[in-house]
């Protein structure tokens, strides 16, 4: 940001009072000199101010990516559409979280107020006093007549003498991989859509490659929008909601199996799954295989050289 540079002409403008004499070439040098420091002054202080602005936006660029990353959005994506949409979705989660159960109670068990309510103790007295209490419309007096009958003493000393809750089971995931991993035959819906019988319903929003890689399973998915272009554009161009025409091409390599076909804001999604660890084991064996042919080229060389 460049400041507009004062021209000797101006700055004599401004030192000419009309009243030139003897001291006017003195006044006309200081208003000279003035004048260039004034300006150096303004120009350092636009320049301060530009580098200034300039690691602001870098830092926002920074934060930005940051917090892409934690929300699991593509960067490539752009603008604070996505960041804003990602952050309603967690706020309608957590506010769905709120009006749920926090606790589940054991099976055969139920949760109660360790202080009961008014209906609760009313409901432990006997008919009379039930049916009295219970047409009672003063809460007030309603509680200093449950307090007088000891019907309160009785409901904590009940509390008091129940046993303890068994802790709730572990959800069990042993068996998943190889329960994922296992050949089966693919069964598609009468639009196209199929699911894994194993594959465990999850919140929305949980990324399913990181949840398939703790489990040791290389995850890939394929869209039919790069796999069958021609029919995934008549697809979102005709509104169509059956893909049976489609039939996705595995990822490259050994081992994969289909999971799910499922569909997304883009078009059907396809999602791949094989045993990282194989995988692997593979790809270090096939290195090791063209190693072995590369020594052995060498060696056949060096022979017929000599």
């Amino acid at each position: 940001m460049d400041a507009k540079k004062l021209t000797d002409v101006e700055i004599d403008l401004i030192a000419n009072d009309g009243m030139r004499n003897a001291a006017g070439g003195i006044y006309s040098t200081r208003v000279h000199e003035f004048a260039r420091g004034v300006e150096a002054a303004v120009r350092d202080a636009l320049e301060a101010e530009l580098a200034s602005m300039t690691r602001m936006f870098h830092a926002a660029c920074a934060d930005l990516g940051a917090i892409n990353e934690a929300l699991g959005l593509d960067p490539d994506d752009g603008g604070a559409e996505p960041i804003i949409e990602a952050i309603e979705e967690l706020k309608a989660q957590i506010a769905a979280l709120a009006h749920s159960d926090a606790v589940q109670a054991p099976s055969g068990w139920k949760l109660v107020p360790t202080k009961a309510t008014n209906e609760m103790l009313i409901a432990l007295l006997s008919g009379g006093e039930a049916d009295a209490l219970a047409g009672c419309k003063d809460g007030y007096i309603a509680s200093r007549l449950l307090e007088a009958s000891g019907v309160a003493a009785r409901f904590s000393a009940m509390l008091n003498a129940a046993p303890v809750a068994p802790a709730a089971a572990a959800i069990n995931l042993e068996g998943l991989r190889k329960k994922l991993l296992t050949p089966r035959k693919i069964l598609r819906d009468e639009q196209g859509w199929c699911w894994h019988p194993d594959y465990p319903i999850c919140d929305e929003g949980t990324r399913g490659d990181k949840f398939l890689e703790a489990l040791g399973i290389e995850p890939a998915f394929v869209d039919m929008e790069s796999d069958l272009p021609d029919f995934a554009e008549r697809y979102h161009e005709e509104g169509l909601t059956d893909c049976t025409e489609w039939t996705p091409t595995p990822p490259a390599g050994e081992g994969w199996l289909l999971l799910e076909i499922y569909d997304t804001e883009d078009g059907p999604c396809a999602l791949f799954g094989r045993d990282q660890y194989e995988a692997e084991n593979a790809q270090k064996r096939q290195r090791t295989r063209e190693l072995s042919e590369r020594i052995k080229q060498r060696q056949a060389d060096k022979g017929a050289a000599q």
